[in-house]
């Protein structure tokens, strides 16, 4: 068993792809002799974690999101508070568990929680998923100036995407040797289980009466960022052209009602489905057998893209926007296509050419599981985490 002891500390508003590679990553490395306990305030992550044998402690505090200045301003009022809690929580894990590290995934808890974290003696290293181009740039300055104060304590700081990495060196000047990139990784499906998923995804279209549909599939947290609006105006284009389409559109969110209200006025109720949420083997069964599947994100912030991933895992092509994290994922027209976020043209005349060009559809399919099974594989992410914490402990 080595020396290093985490304390991951992720405090979320939900249950996505962050909080997956979270739970992927701290049990491969357990597997692999590192302790590594995850502190939080989701029921979700916590039963995920729970089912990998994962040591976790649920919170019932977590500071207040800070999209705008009131918000920042309540959260700075919570501060004491909140960090004394924090300090009693981290010299109760240091005290019994003999925690070194402490590995903070979540952009509240690093900037309240850092400055304690090094005075109290702790290694750090955060996570950050997301380009801070937003927040770099806001109107609201004050969140951005305590994160770069903040940064200035950071022992290493790990992004999933190249995006990432540069935005927390130019925004957040972070110096270059203490930004490294390390790809995410995803459980990966054997080629061999490839045909027992597709069997289950025709038996679906079917069930369906999907079976010479062109079938577009898209799965993300149903929120204005993530473009679902964009995705529905595309399919409404390629309706009119007369087009034999059907969309699944897999997910839950605040979204919904305005979605399904958006799909009526574009009539397309004949052309669209809202599956809400779908067990990870119905989710990969129907990647399987959709003809593409469309992450049509507008959302800078966005990291890694976890199921564009999957998608090209299970052998489909994938059409995803151009932003934050997912071109590291995606290489245009080798192992899928991408888009101008909010251009529903660009989009519609992709999921066109993938309708029209079924040579092209087999070679993305091909060219996306090959990039997968090379670059995002699990025990690869694990092995790289695993180095970085044991230089930092060094």
């Amino acid at each position: 068993m080595s020396n290093i002891k985490v304390l991951a500390i992720e405090n979320t508003t939900g249950f996505g792809g962050a909080e997956i590679q979270l739970g992927l990553l701290a049990e491969g490395l357990n597997n692999n002799g590192i302790y590594f306990h995850v502190l939080s305030n989701e029921k979700k992550l916590k039963e995920f974690l729970d089912e990998k044998g994962v040591d976790s402690t649920l919170i019932d505090f977590s500071i207040y999101e800070m999209s705008n200045k009131k918000n920042f301003i309540f959260s700075f009022l919570k501060w004491s508070f909140y960090i004394s809690k924090f300090k009693k929580i981290l010299e109760k894990f240091r005290d019994e568990k003999g925690i070194n590290t402490i590995y903070i995934a979540s952009f509240n808890e690093r900037i309240f929680l850092s400055s304690l974290i090094k005075k109290m003696g702790f290694k750090l290293v955060w996570m950050e998923h997301a380009d801070l181009y937003d927040w770099a740039h806001s109107k609201n300055p004050l969140p951005m100036i305590f994160y770069k104060n903040a940064a200035e304590k950071v022992d290493k700081v790990i992004s999933p995407s190249s995006a990432g990495r540069n935005s927390v060196i130019n925004d957040a000047k972070v110096k270059p040797d203490k930004a490294i990139i390390v790809l995410n990784g995803i459980p990966l499906v054997s080629r061999d289980s490839l045909k027992e998923y597709r069997n289950k995804g025709i038996e679906i279209r079917a069930k369906l009466n999907l079976e010479n549909k062109f079938l577009i599939s898209s799965l993300s947290r149903l929120s204005p960022e993530k473009g679902q609006e964009y995705l529905l105006k595309a399919i409404k284009n390629l309706k009119d052209k007369g087009f034999n389409i059907y969309c699944l559109i897999m997910g839950k969110g605040p979204s919904k009602k305005s979605l399904v209200n958006l799909c009526n006025e574009l009539n397309l109720a004949e052309q669209v489905n809202f599956l809400g949420f779908v067990s990870d083997k119905e989710k990969l069964a129907i990647l399987s057998a959709s003809d593409v599947f469309c992450f049509p994100s507008v959302w800078q912030m966005e990291g890694f893209g976890l199921v564009s991933a999957e998608a090209m895992m299970m052998n489909t092509p994938v059409i995803a926007s151009r932003v934050g994290g997912i071109p590291d994922v995606i290489r245009d027209k080798e192992n899928g296509i991408l888009v101008e976020p909010k251009n529903v043209e660009q989009l519609s005349d992709k999921i066109e050419l993938i309708y029209r060009d079924i040579k092209l559809r087999i070679k993305l399919a091909e060219k996306g599981r090959e990039y997968v099974e090379k670059i995002f594989n699990a025990d690869r992410m694990v092995r790289e985490t695993k180095k970085i914490l044991e230089e930092v402990l060094d």
